[in-house]
């Protein structure tokens, strides 16, 4: 593939800060995941994902079993933020 870029995370934040739609709660969670990354790195966290927090809290899970486990096992950054997802969902498969 000629002239293929990967997206970076201030790329991909850009990109969802200028879709229309209710697609809010999705944004918030990339705002988890870039300080989540970032404490994982030693590095600060991005500037932009600091003012992204729910006013309630958020889980994408429908089940109440997960939505237990989310409670117990999110990442700290991602409670920061509101959402509520278990550190397994992150992982990769």
């Amino acid at each position: 593939m000629t002239g293929y870029r990967p997206m970076t995370l201030a790329d991909l934040a850009g990109r969802l800060a200028r879709e229309a739609g209710d697609k809010i709660r999705w944004k918030l969670v990339l705002a988890a995941l870039a300080e989540h990354l970032a404490a994982r790195h030693d590095l600060a966290p991005p500037e932009w994902a600091d003012l992204r927090v729910l006013q309630r809290p958020w889980f994408p899970a429908e089940l109440a079993v997960q939505r237990a486990d989310a409670l117990v096992w999110a990442p700290a950054a991602f409670r920061k933020h509101g959402v509520y997802l278990s550190a397994r969902d992150l992982e990769a498969g």
